[in-house]
């Protein structure tokens, strides 16, 4: 019997690993919480004026995942504005237990929520044109610095997945080949 490839499963990822960039992101995204959230009124320093025993009481829930738990510490970092690598915190401030993980898991709370995301994301992933203009009318909020650049670069979502099949395709057929020769 001749097999032939019929399916092929790609996890794309990096390794498990929080990228450089990522680590960036997540200490920027906290720093701009902190910012956001509590910001620096007559000379104080908003969430940093609070005596450190109690920022260093602040936990921070993760699944088991270590770049989620890496993203959670460099979180925390840009949030409380600490200093030196995110291993020391992620093992002194990120709490990936039960407790933690039954917190995290249970969606049911959000269902509502992430079915509205899910219909956002396949719009905006399905749009055969500019993304930019799209963004703009299923959220109805201009987007960030940092998403308005991505979504140049990315011109058209739908193309980009097209092609992205299209490789996929290929490298499938390469495969079949290999196998079989």
């Amino acid at each position: 019997p001749v097999l032939h490839v019929k399916e092929a499963l790609f996890i794309l990822k990096w390794g498990g690993e929080l990228t450089h960039t990522g680590l960036k992101q997540a200490i920027d995204l906290g720093t701009k919480f902190r910012t956001g959230i509590y910001p620096n009124t007559q000379g104080e320093e908003g969430l940093l004026r609070l005596h450190s025993t109690y920022r260093h009481d602040m936990k921070c829930y993760s699944s088991d995942e270590g770049r989620c738990q890496m993203s959670a510490a460099a979180f925390i970092k840009g949030l409380l504005a600490l200093h030196g690598p995110p291993q020391p915190i992620l093992m002194n401030m990120v709490r990936n237990d039960g407790d933690a993980m039954t917190m995290l898991d249970d969606s049911e709370k959000a269902s509502k929520d992430l079915k509205e995301v899910k219909i956002i994301v396949d719009e905006l992933f399905n749009h055969d044109g500019e993304p930019l203009d799209k963004f703009r009318s299923l959220l109805k909020t201009e987007p960030d610095t940092f998403s308005t650049k991505i979504l140049k670069m990315i011109d058209n979502p739908k193309k980009y997945l097209e092609e992205i099949y299209e490789l996929i395709s290929k490298f499938t057929e390469e495969l079949n080949v290999f196998v079989h020769p």
